[in-house]
């Protein structure tokens, strides 16, 4: 049972995280996260493409981003791809936290029997805890204003191929091309498309 009270919905963030109909869903209130993307440094995360996602001290890497997405596919039958994972991972810290708060807790033993067409990893067990603690608690109302700054105050970093985070707006697609073309005399290339 949660415990909380009902906030109006002017306090409450227009949707939350989820994976519903094979989309990650998150309303501009929710995700005015911080994302550096360490595309440009050597070390970066562009640099490293073996590594997806970096957040809470956590390494994600693609195989294991991958892995996990089919597992939830084929547990759920959402169509969801490895974008839409990475960007739920990248809440997760405070999404948990405030399940925490209203008394939402999902052990892993509770996922793996909910989701049970098909074995789990751990990264799919984490993003499944993420998507249904944020989907119950926007459903009850029990996600505020204040649970979203939070949430913008954490740091993550995802690889470029599975998106950006835009302050404000929340997850974007990844641009296409991800990989930048090589720099000119010019200078750098602007969004890593070639400068015309």
């Amino acid at each position: 049972m949660m415990r909380g009270v009902r906030t109006s919905q002017k306090e409450r963030p227009s949707s939350m995280p989820s994976f519903h109909r094979g989309r990650f869903v998150v309303g501009a209130a929710v995700v005015t996260s911080t994302l550096a993307l360490a595309g440009c440094g050597a070390g970066g995360v562009m640099h490293k493409g073996s590594t997806a996602l970096q957040y809470d001290g956590r390494t994600v890497t693609s195989q294991q981003l991958q892995t996990a997405t089919d597992e939830i596919n084929k547990a759920t039958g959402y169509g969801i791809d490895p974008a839409n994972v990475a960007q739920v991972l990248s809440i997760g810290p405070e999404i948990i936290k405030a399940g925490k708060k209203h008394g939402v807790v999902y052990s892993d033993s509770y996922l793996r029997n909910k989701y049970k067409k098909s074995p789990l990893s751990d990264v799919a067990v984490e993003a499944l805890r993420v998507n249904d603690i944020s989907q119950t608690l926007s459903n009850a109302g029990n996600l505020t204003k204040a649970d979203t700054k939070k949430i913008a105050a954490q740091n993550a970093t995802l690889n470029p191929r599975y998106g950006s985070w835009v302050k404000g707006t929340g997850p974007t697609s990844a641009p296409e091309p991800w990989i930048s073309a090589t720099p000119t005399a010019a200078g750098p290339a602007p969004n890593g498309h070639p400068a015309e």
